[in-house]
């Protein structure tokens, strides 16, 4: 089998992002372990995903637009969060590189004012958020 250029230099990226992700994690896992509950005040809605799709964007603005009175916010990987997918309906956008820092995230909007919603594919960070 015969790869070409453009094959390996993709498996070689694709190496190089999980050992980034992988020694993230280091800190994350420190930081996750060390930090305190967030006190969240406000009904807040956290839309949990690990790639962001068009829908979440809609939904959001969706509720803003009904008059809702909820804080909206976006957990989405750093990278497979795209800018102009997002709109300006997010009251706050919060981004991680590895579960760690998911597990971080949720652990401050962790209350009973809290409503997450999860979402994928892939499912990564929707199955830690569940």
């Amino acid at each position: 089998m015969k790869l070409s250029k453009g094959k390996i230099l993709l498996l070689f990226d694709k190496i190089k992002s999980r050992f980034i992700e992988e020694l993230s994690s280091i800190p994350d896992f420190a930081l996750y372990h060390f930090s305190l509950k967030s006190k969240v005040k406000q009904p807040t809605i956290v839309f949990a995903g690990t790639m962001i799709h068009a829908r979440i964007p809609r939904m959001a603005r969706a509720l803003k637009d009904s008059g809702a009175k909820y804080n909206l916010v976006l957990l989405c990987k750093k990278d497979k969060y795209d800018p102009k997918l997002s709109n300006d309906c997010f009251d706050k956008i919060e981004l991680f590189k590895n579960k760690w820092g998911v597990k971080r995230l949720v652990k401050q909007y962790d209350s009973n004012l809290t409503v997450f919603h999860s979402f994928g594919p892939p499912y990564g960070a929707a199955n830690i958020v569940v």
